[in-house]
This record gives structure tokens, sequence and C-alpha cells, in this order.
């Protein structure tokens, strides 16, 4: 199971409850503790247990529930053809190497 498979498959499994305005409070604690990690680096202090990396993760999966919640249905396929898009856009608005 590759990772945007695992991620719908486990946002649709605990969705229970969760709404986009409970996932919203969610994405706001997991980036400021990204935040946190990042002036950590910045300052050259000791990260955090995730650091950087476990909470860009937490960010992105947190957004990715939003948009699961958002799009009943949606599909890996329909999250792949936007990754593609948006990592495009990047590359042109940022270049290449």
């Amino acid at each position: 199971m590759n990772a945007i498979q695992e991620i719908l498959t486990v946002c649709n499994r605990i969705r229970y409850d969760r709404d986009l305005d409970s996932v919203f409070d969610h994405l706001e604690g997991e980036v400021a503790e990204l935040m946190s990690e990042i002036d950590k680096a910045f300052y050259g202090d000791e990260p955090g247990e995730d650091g950087i990396l476990g909470e860009a993760v937490d960010v992105a999966l947190c957004a990715l529930d939003a948009a699961i919640i958002a799009n009943p249905g949606i599909t890996e396929a329909q999250i792949n053809e936007v990754v593609s898009r948006k990592l495009a856009k990047w590359e042109r608005i940022y270049g290449g190497k």
C-alpha cells in the first residue's frame, strides 16, 4: 500500500465525528508545532522528538484529512493528479536543477 492509499484508508476508517472545524483546530496546533521545530533548527536548538520531518508529516496528514472530509469519495487517482499538478507548478515557480 502506498502513502496516499494508506492515508485514504486510515482517514476513512477513523472518521467518527470529525468535521472540517475539528480538523482545522488540529491543523492549527500541528502548524504551531512545525513552526516551533523550524525555530529550533534556525537557532541551533535541540529538536523535539518528531523534529521538522515528523511535524511536517503531521501538517500534511491533517491537511489531507480536511481534503478527504471536504471531498467524500475522493480517490487516490484524484489526489495524485492534484499532487502532480501542484508539483509541476512548484517547479515552474522555483525552477529545477
